[in-house]
């Protein structure tokens, strides 16, 4: 097993910088552009640790739905494709009334409750110590934004008297499987 930074938080991990990228190439309306949250890389490998050990450690204890294709080994996109289909097929032969509802997540990363990650995390097996490093630090950062112009000197995020701030941040190592997890 390789040793995570638990409990450690250091200084430089406090800054993340947002950077906005274009979704469609030519449109730069505000609405329609992508929030990039950008780590220190040895904060973000740690979290890549994290999350492929949790993976890992799930699959092996069977914690994961048999519906849930994201994330995992050995599991394609196309089987979840075929399934949906067997199933609208299987519905139609037997003339049954059936409903579908396809949910889009839309910014799933920026808005997690950290308590709940926290909780489903721990039943896949993470330790507390890692958690704890990722979390805090989370939510002890300051944000600031990075545009064509620069740096934004000014910042939002945590501050002694507000609430923290939740999320994972799009871009966070771990998101992917801390999404599957919960």
């Amino acid at each position: 097993s390789i040793p995570y930074f638990s409990g450690i938080s250091p200084q430089r991990w406090r800054t993340g910088v947002n950077v906005m990228i274009e979704k469609k190439p030519g449109v730069f309306r505000v609405d329609r552009l992508r929030k990039i949250l950008l780590y220190e890389a040895d904060f973000n490998q740690n979290n890549k640790l994290v999350g492929r050990d949790m993976m890992r450690n799930a699959e092996l204890c069977h914690v994961l739905a048999d519906e849930n294709y994201g994330s995992r080994k050995f599991v394609m996109a196309v089987d979840d494709a075929v399934n949906k289909r067997l199933t609208f097929d299987a519905i139609r032969w037997q003339r049954l009334p059936a409903a579908w509802c396809a949910n889009d997540a839309k910014s799933c990363y920026n808005w997690f409750v950290h308590s709940v990650a926290c909780i489903c995390m721990r039943r896949c097996g993470v330790p507390t110590g890692p958690l704890f490093s990722m979390f805090d630090t989370i939510q002890r950062l300051q944000h600031h934004i990075r545009t064509v112009h620069g740096i934004s000197e000014i910042s939002f995020g945590s501050h002694e008297q507000s609430p923290p701030c939740h999320g994972i941040g799009q871009g966070n190592g771990a998101g992917p499987a801390i999404w599957a997890v919960v």
